[in-house]
């Protein structure tokens, strides 16, 4: 029998007027629609500004770049923002690999493993030991 990966998704009473949705675990095509169910209602009850928390984030695919894009597009459409929180050496690759539009805002910290990051076109060090705080 295969271990049981843990999932979850939350979302955090937004500070400054941004909601955080945060993902523990892999975003793929089985957990994706969850992923989009969370991001949506807060963009609904809180306006067109969104940090989506991949810090960890275990594992994204396709699935992940494509709600990256829908997410960026819903939010850019009504003004406002996306930004990414990133920690983990395979979400960061993939995002080097097939990058976001620019105006996708990056944070986060050195991934252990794998290639420096800080060189990502959209990169920007989190403040404060990797805490985000809105612009």
């Amino acid at each position: 029998m295969a271990p049981v990966r843990r999932f979850a998704v939350s979302a955090e009473k937004p500070e400054r007027g941004v909601p955080r949705v945060s993902v523990e675990g892999e975003i793929d095509r089985a957990t994706v629609d969850v992923v989009r169910r969370h991001a949506d209602r807060q963009i609904e009850l809180h306006g067109p500004r969104l940090i989506l928390d991949l810090a960890r984030t275990s594992f994204m695919d396709s699935s992940g770049l494509h709600l990256i894009e829908t997410l960026r597009r819903s939010t850019s459409e009504q003004g406002g923002a996306l930004v990414l929180v990133v920690a983990t050496y395979g979400v960061w690759r993939l995002l080097e690999i097939a990058p976001p539009p620019s105006d996708v805002r990056i944070l986060g910290t050195r991934p252990q493993g794998g290639a420096a990051v800080g060189t990502h076109r959209n990169y920007r060090p989190a403040p404060d030991h990797g805490r985000v705080e809105a612009a």
